[in-house]
């Protein structure tokens, strides 16, 4: 029997499992109860085809997604401006979104401590710095084998704080298999509907896994290389799925956080269930603030034709999360920042799908395949759409 081996996968479960993804799902739950994980269910199909296909193109080339855009677009001036655009997207991008990782991971801690600690000085700069400087380490003294180890111990306990949740409400399996399998569109839900794929299908996981699986010593065949992804979407799907049903038990309750569901549910289920929900938060911050300036790392080596293993790429993850960690610390919201980096990463993802088509379309890839990605665009479209009218 084959030995099991943690791949790169693990880290694209981490990545696209953040405090934006649990809260975008606790919505969903309270809001419309069971009836959309239909839409759940999709979003998480076109993840793990996207990101099966990014992977299969690298692995087969030894070329990241950004080497690809390099070698693959003949004219110096688009390239340009098409490298330029994904490096904002994402750099930019990951590092507004870092404070909300390392928030979503601070307020994942809350329950623990009593309510009159958390209200003083004292524990938002304990919090703060021991967090920041755990990720730190890793950032920087963290080899790429002890990252894996780490990240699938967390996202491991992240998925059996959720699922033991999710078991206690007990859904009726009637509305549970309806909700998969029979899609319906309840009033006034297009905008949970499109917030679930976009919170689920993230630009830079792309880059992330390019980047992870371009050496062909990673896998030993292309096999491999699909059932390591398969179980990171797996994976990554059992906890979305078990937030919407946990949240679903909440009924019509105001909710702002994926922390507040555990305040919630404690009526129901007893104190223990915020703390299920709390180390869940937590566990799904601190890994999504971990793998955020790694991608955003790779992206600016790839650009710039750095080593892997270069302290120039380890400092603009760094960057990334000092960022985040400043913008905490002297109570600066990155709002607007995180609007623009909202857009350009929603205008990313057509392009993304355009440029995988043409890659397809030029290794004489089977009209399905064509048809699929064709399809994606126009999903894609969809959520710019809907980034640009909400902003």
């Amino acid at each position: 029997m084959a030995r099991f081996r943690i791949g790169p996968g693990i880290l694209i479960t981490a990545a696209f499992i953040g405090p934006g993804t649990l809260t975008a799902c606790s919505l969903a739950g309270v809001g419309f109860g069971l009836s959309l994980l239909w839409a759940l269910l999709l979003s998480l199909v076109l993840t793990g085809f996207l990101q099966t296909l990014v992977a299969r193109l690298s692995w087969e080339t030894g070329q990241g997604l950004v080497e690809l855009v390099h070698s693959h677009t003949p004219s110096m001036g688009l390239r340009n401006i098409l490298l330029g655009w994904i490096v904002w997207a994402i750099f930019m991008g990951n590092a507004a979104y870092e404070a909300g990782n390392v928030s979503g991971a601070l307020l994942g801690l809350t329950p623990f401590f009593p309510a009159e600690f958390l209200a003083t000085g004292l524990y938002k700069t304990l919090s703060l710095s021991g967090v920041g400087l755990g990720l730190a380490i890793v950032l920087w003294f963290g080899k790429p084998r002890w990252i894996k180890n780490l990240l699938f111990a967390v996202v491991l306990l992240m998925s059996l704080s959720f699922v033991i949740t999710a078991f206690w409400v007990r859904p009726s399996m009637e509305a549970l298999l309806s909700g998969l399998f029979y899609p319906i569109i309840p009033e006034d839900s297009l905008w949970t509907m499109l917030a679930l794929v976009g919170t689920t299908i993230v630009p830079y996981n792309l880059f992330l896994h390019a980047a992870l699986v371009k050496k062909r010593a990673t896998f030993s065949s292309l096999a491999a290389l699909k059932k390591d992804t398969l179980i990171s979407i797996v994976l990554g799907g059992c906890i979305s799925l078990s937030i919407v049903i946990a949240a679903s038990a909440v009924g019509n309750r105001e909710l702002r956080t994926a922390a507040d569901l555990g305040q919630a549910l404690v009526p129901l289920y007893g104190e223990v269930a915020q703390y299920l929900i709390g180390f869940g938060l937590f566990a799904a911050g601190f890994s999504s603030a971990l793998t955020a300036p790694l991608a955003a790392g790779f992206v600016v080596q790839e650009t710039l034709g750095w080593s892997s293993v270069s302290r120039k790429t380890k400092g603009v993850a760094l960057g990334v999360l000092g960022f985040g960690l400043a913008s905490l610390s002297l109570e600066l919201p990155p709002t607007q920042l995180i609007q623009w980096a909202q857009i350009a990463n929603a205008l990313l993802l057509p392009f993304i799908a355009l440029f995988l088509l043409y890659l397809v379309r030029k290794t004489k890839g089977t009209w399905i395949l064509r048809f699929l990605l064709g399809c994606i665009f126009l999903v894609f479209v969809g959520l710019a759409f809907k980034t640009l009218t909400q902003l």
